[in-house]
């Protein structure tokens, strides 16, 4: 990714000015955190997996859910309100803090 990268750059403007940004910006790149999440993320979602616990919160939903008409997608709906609830704040704090 990086030679693709590197590649692009030195033909967008020149070799000189790809090393210049290399040499001034390659560690705020790399000491950002802002990334870090992702691959945690997918981390966190294959041990719930491998572990069994997603099977068994489903199950769970299941049998809590089930009865009703629409059931589990009911549920999925919910859980995702319930996710837009809980970052709408974190997010609108954020876009203050950008905007001023």
């Amino acid at each position: 990714m990086l030679a693709v990268e590197a590649e692009g750059y030195a033909l967008l403007s020149s070799p000189h000015a790809f090393i210049y940004y290399m040499q001034t910006n390659s560690y705020a790149q790399f000491a950002s955190f802002t990334l870090s999440v992702i691959p945690l993320f997918t981390l966190m979602g294959a041990l719930a997996e491998q572990s069994g616990i997603a099977a068994t919160l489903f199950r769970a939903a299941e049998r809590a859910f089930g009865r009703y008409r629409g059931g589990l997608p009911f549920v999925a709906a919910d859980l995702l309100r319930l996710t837009l609830l809980l970052v709408l704040p974190s997010l609108s704090l954020w876009l203050v803090h950008v905007l001023n």
